[in-house]
């Protein structure tokens, strides 16, 4: 809660312009690190160990272990399409690059906690 208003008031670190959010459509390359990226779902599939959260600008893939979608879904509400959908999030997190295979070059955030999604 203290960190919330903290970044709504941009007081501390969340002045800072590193720490402003980013637009998923606006990701260019070398971007990794702790960051703050925000883009409108586009896509949400789920795999046996995951679900994926697709944002705008077709860069960026945000993955929430299925081990911990129950607290999601207690927190947020049912992780579905019909749901979430053209909704617009901001996540935080590490932000990494897939190194080879299909999606080489795109990003990936991995989401451990609901508080990492506004």
């Amino acid at each position: 809660a203290a960190q919330m208003r903290a970044r709504s008031a941009e007081k501390g670190i969340w002045a800072e312009p590193y720490y402003q959010p980013i637009a998923s459509r606006a990701l260019g390359y070398g971007l990794t690190g702790f960051r703050r990226v925000e883009g409108r779902i586009v896509r949400l599939s789920r795999t046996r160990n995951s679900l994926w959260i697709e944002l705008e600008g077709d860069r960026i893939s945000l993955r929430i272990a299925s081990t911990e979608l129950p607290l999601f879904e207690a927190a947020m509400g049912k992780l579905s399409g019909d749901r979430w959908l053209g909704r617009t999030l901001i996540a935080q997190g590490y932000l990494t690059t897939q190194k080879d295979g299909a999606y080489r070059g795109r990003y990936r955030m991995r989401i451990y906690h609901p508080v990492a999604l506004e």
